[in-house]
């Protein structure tokens, strides 16, 4: 075990895709090869994969542990796995591609400074996750609001292709103008630049070793999945989480609360992503909305004790004076009476409008889900004040409605007690998703709230 000082830094990535893109696969080789899991369990995964018929989903199976997800072959939950590269210590989420699940995708986006799209390189499966209807844009859009910083376009499945280069191309251009569409900015620098990999999930071409397939794929920084993780090119890793942690250091505490468990002789432990502040064991926390108070009795990152939680980690931390009933994504924990997170009666935002369901407007009135950290809450929409240009120019005061591809400020009220910021306080707290009808219909910010 490494002395709490000398630990790496923590780096959170976040996997998305379409439905069957062919990423769990993908993802449960890395992890694998990345060692986070032995052979046992592999071979474990092949014979039962084999019984259910699906034999060639044995890798997924490390990622979709439920028995409902391996029934359908789909991720449904939110998976979470760590790992240790030679830089960082890594922390991965899978998300679930399926759109009747893009409610646990989003919870696992604020929590990510790298994201993974994995899009499938069979023409009829790639051009579904690019419809209206498929979750390529939406997730790339989302992984953009919701704070991930770079995003690195993953074309699976090229064993299906041939390992074809024209093939490859044609998907690098349009994955290309999707990314830069969605807000991503790549420049030439290494911070910034587009990268793109081919792979293939299943028998691992380009997944831990250069692929002889495609000699032909030639680029600058690492050549294949792991040394992605591993590469001494983690200029551009050690550029994400140095900006991370610069933002973090020195504001209030914030955990965003993902889960918590009940441990035999320990008593109560939370789950969460500490996106600001510093936690120690000893210190008094309060978990908002609730108000409940707790002293925190030890800290533990990847299961081992640590000192404290700093900006970036996703901790566990053992409070052993409540239940597990009183603690659940959603909430979150700060130091009682330092700063406390706002429980807001209403919050104005800004929003851009990407979609709407049926007549095509938005009125005042209208009922959404709004989701902000880990939390989701239904919400009024109470007052569309302003319509307003890109550069944040009044087009139009009060007006009736807002339609897709406008910008706007608006009032909301929140149905429940829910922990908000504005942008300018807490950016993790204060970026929004807003859905109606399972589909994306606004993202935005919180310019302001009221408590």
């Amino acid at each position: 075990t490494m002395p709490p000082s000398v630990r790496p830094k923590t780096l959170n990535i976040v996997t998305l895709g379409h439905h069957q893109c062919g990423k769990s696969t993908a993802m449960g080789h890395l992890v694998y090869k990345m060692k986070a899991i032995d052979e046992k369990a592999i071979e474990k995964f092949k014979k039962e994969s084999k019984e259910m018929g699906r034999a060639s989903y044995y890798y997924a199976w490390v990622l979709d542990q439920s028995q409902e997800e391996r029934e359908r072959g789909m991720s449904i939950n939110l998976n979470q796995w760590s790992f240790e590269g030679q830089k960082f210590s890594y922390t991965l989420f899978d998300v679930p591609g399926s759109s009747s699940y893009t409610t646990n995708a989003i919870a696992g986006m604020p929590q990510a400074d790298v994201g993974l799209l994995f899009v499938s390189a069979v023409p009829n499966e790639f051009d579904e996750g690019m419809s209206r209807k498929g979750q390529t844009f939406e997730h790339a859009l989302l992984a953009f609001m919701m704070g991930v910083r770079s995003l690195v376009v993953v074309v699976t499945k090229m064993d299906c292709v041939n390992y074809s280069k024209a093939r490859f191309d044609e998907i690098s251009s349009a994955m290309k103008n999707l990314v830069k569409k969605v807000g991503f900015r790549y420049g030439s620098d290494s911070y910034n630049n587009f990268r793109i990999f081919p792979i293939s999930g299943l028998h691992g071409d380009n997944v831990d070793d250069v692929s002889t397939n495609m000699p032909w794929f030639k680029f600058g920084g690492p050549r294949y999945l792991t040394d992605f993780f591993n590469a001494d090119d983690g200029s551009w890793l050690r550029n994400i989480s140095s900006k991370r942690d610069e933002y973090g250091a020195g504001k209030p505490l914030r955990v965003l609360i993902n889960n918590a468990y009940d441990i035999t002789d320990i008593g109560t432990v939370a789950t969460g992503h500490v996106v600001t502040g510093t936690i120690l064991p000893g210190d008094i926390v309060q978990f908002s909305p609730s108000g409940l108070q707790a002293k925190v009795e030890f800290i533990e990152v990847h299961s081992e004790a640590m000192k404290k939680g700093v900006t970036g980690d996703q901790i566990g931390f053992n409070v052993p004076s409540l239940s597990v009933k009183d603690i659940h994504r959603g909430m979150v924990a700060f130091h009682a009476n330092n700063n406390p997170a706002p429980v807001v009666k209403s919050f104005v935002a800004q929003l851009s409008i990407i979609a709407v369901y049926g007549d095509g407007a938005i009125y005042n009135g209208f009922e959404f889900v709004v989701h902000c950290g880990t939390a989701h809450v239904a919400c009024k929409l109470e007052h569309i004040s302003k319509k307003i240009n890109r550069k944040g120019v009044i087009i139009e005061e009060n007006p009736d409605s807002v339609k897709v591809g406008d910008n706007c400020i608006v009032t909301m009220v929140p149905k429940d007690p829910v922990c908000m910021e504005s942008y300018m306080d807490c950016s993790y707290l204060g970026r929004i998703t807003v859905r109606h009808h399972n589909m994306t219909a606004a993202v935005g910010v919180i310019k302001s709230v009221v408590e």
